[in-house]
């Protein structure tokens, strides 16, 4: 059995009926799966107005109905399904208080679709 600092290898032999097969895994270093995970990209992400609108569809809520329990105009609300505005820290509060979640989950989604509709308008 073979060691290095890259990866380790263990082998295992099978109990019962299989007691010829052995399995073998291999475990990689944290330093390259931190460089493999850094190079996967999404291949398509979604404003986080689709995330609400899909909530509000299953709460089988409407936008006014949505937009008062989130102390918000109505105006507000759509512009958000639209992804005509940004979610900002204090619309991210009032959307997790009316849908009982965290806010750092719509600022997360909203980082993440700012980030990669910027990378996806920047040249190769």
């Amino acid at each position: 059995m073979r060691t290095d600092a890259a990866s380790r290898t263990a082998m295992t032999r099978c109990s019962g009926p299989f007691r010829s097969l052995s399995v073998t895994w291999t475990i990689k270093s944290k330093r390259r799966y931190a460089s493999l995970s850094s190079k996967l990209v999404a291949a398509e992400v979604f404003p986080p107005g689709e995330h609400l609108a899909d909530e509000l569809a299953a709460r089988g809520w409407t936008i006014p109905r949505f937009a008062e329990l989130a102390g918000q105009p109505v105006q507000v609300v759509a512009d958000v399904l639209d992804a005509q505005i940004e979610i900002t820290p204090y619309l991210a509060a009032a959307i997790s208080a009316a849908l009982d979640t965290s806010a750092q989950l719509w600022l997360n989604l909203e980082q993440i679709y700012r980030a990669h509709r910027g990378a996806a308008c920047r040249p190769r």
